[in-house]
């Protein structure tokens, strides 16, 4: 959408602009196809983009249902992939595999995931997926096309639901080439690699931009790991580290070849986010280690009976102390919310023309008062800034070096908002 300059809208007709339009919808799909995110792929707001159609109860409460909403329907989607699986390929009874693919998806990780949005969810739905039909694709004899198509599909989604995906599957088929010599696996690779660049053409840029060099000087200083962390993280983190090798150490001994890639591809995957994750928080791990817990069941079978006591207290243990760690999301939603809470008219100052701009405008004047009023321009020059309430405009915008006069402000993104009533003598 284009906001018109010099030109005073409310909250809503912005909001309504924005989410509601069919062509709005078509749009912004396309421009998602050929914009980089720094951070995430497009896959997860182009399916997240489906779910606001018609939206029109613009308030934050509501879009926080349509997000959930979509969230829900991945968790459903991951409940029966993981039921599917213990039940047909790790051939426990209907009873357990039900079970425990309820225990799964009420972990602290999958609650977390289910009221975060942001395409975690999705990245833990599409990496259950990919292991259900390379499971299918590798268990049975015979050249079966629709095995093939749908295991590409599941190869092409897990490649677009986020980036550390890369570094699982590249372990995943180390591993599986070294073990299988299948290599006929590499045309999979190739159709999916191929798929996913038709799909998202900048899935790549972002891997040579600032993300890029974070995880690169993350993974050199390893700093993550104990940078600004208490004993007791280091605690918590080795009892999950404990668990999680007692899963997969005891597991090998089922020494299958189609289950080896899987298990080596999460355990390494897991050690490595740690290390080169731009932040401290547990959502990078959470797909991972949910997946990982599904190996549990084979652990517990064929571990020693005498042993199973313990190793099973070591693990419910490591999983409450994992679900403990902090996570301030909530923090930055009340920020937020307290921020802007008193704003009545907004300047939006110099706004890029794409569509991780309009995102994260979006989200500001979500947070905004009911009645609220938007205004726009592309620079600051001839600007009444009496006018305001508050300003929102790029941090290196030159136009904006005048709004540089106080240290209270908000940023999301590479977006700052300041309120008038914290400036001196504007």
């Amino acid at each position: 959408m284009t906001i018109p300059e010099g030109k005073t809208i409310e909250k809503k007709d912005y909001l309504k602009k924005t989410f509601t339009t069919r062509n709005s919808f078509f749009s912004d799909i396309f421009r998602l196809r050929e914009y980089a995110d720094s951070s995430h792929t497009n896959l997860y707001y182009s399916y997240l983009r489906t779910f606001l159609i018609g939206f029109t109860n613009f308030t934050l409460e509501e879009f926080i249902k349509r997000g959930v909403l979509a969230n829900i329907l991945l968790l459903i989607i991951s409940f029966f992939t993981i039921f599917y699986t213990l039940n047909k390929y790790y051939t426990l009874s209907n009873y357990l595999s039900l079970t425990l693919a309820f225990t799964y998806t009420i972990l602290p990780g999958s609650i977390s995931n289910l009221l975060f949005i942001r395409p975690y969810q999705l990245q833990t739905t599409c990496l259950l997926i990919f292991h259900l039909f390379f499971l299918s694709l590798n268990s049975e004899r015979g050249n079966n096309s629709l095995k093939t198509i749908l295991f590409i599909i599941s190869l092409t989604s897990l490649f677009l639901s986020g980036y550390f995906s890369l570094l699982y599957l590249t372990i995943f088929y180390i591993v599986f080439f070294l073990r299988t010599k299948q290599f006929h696996h590499l045309k999979y690779l190739m159709a999916a690699f191929l798929l996913t660049l038709f799909i998202y053409p900048s899935f790549f840029t972002p891997l040579v931009g600032m993300r890029g060099q974070e995880v690169a000087s993350n993974l050199i200083l390893g700093r993550n790991l104990f940078q600004s962390k208490s004993w007791s993280f280091l605690l918590e983190f080795m009892l999950s580290s404990l668990a999680t090798l007692i899963i997969v150490f005891v597991s090998f001994k089922e020494r299958s070849k189609k289950l080896l890639p899987i298990q080596i591809g999460l355990v390494a995957t897991l050690f490595l986010i740690i290390f080169i994750a731009p932040y401290q928080e547990m959502r990078y791990l959470n797909p991972y280690l949910i997946a990982t817990s599904t190996l549990a069941p084979i652990a517990i079978k064929l571990i020693p009976r005498n042993w199973t006591f313990i190793a099973i207290t070591i693990f419910i243990t490591s999983s409450f102390f994992t679900s403990q760690i902090e996570n301030d999301n909530q923090d930055i939603y009340n920020q937020k919310r307290d921020f802007l809470k008193d704003i009545k008219h907004l300047l939006i100052l110099g706004m890029k023309d794409e569509p991780r701009s309009h995102r994260t405008f979006s989200q500001i004047i979500l947070h905004l008062p009911r009645g609220s009023k938007v205004s726009y321009y592309s620079f600051a020059k001839n600007v009444d800034f009496n006018k305001f309430d508050g300003y929102c405009f790029y941090n290196k915008n030159a136009q904006a070096s005048r709004l540089h006069k106080t240290d209270k402000l908000l940023q999301i993104n590479s977006i700052l908002c300041k309120r008038k009533k914290d400036f001196k003598n504007l």
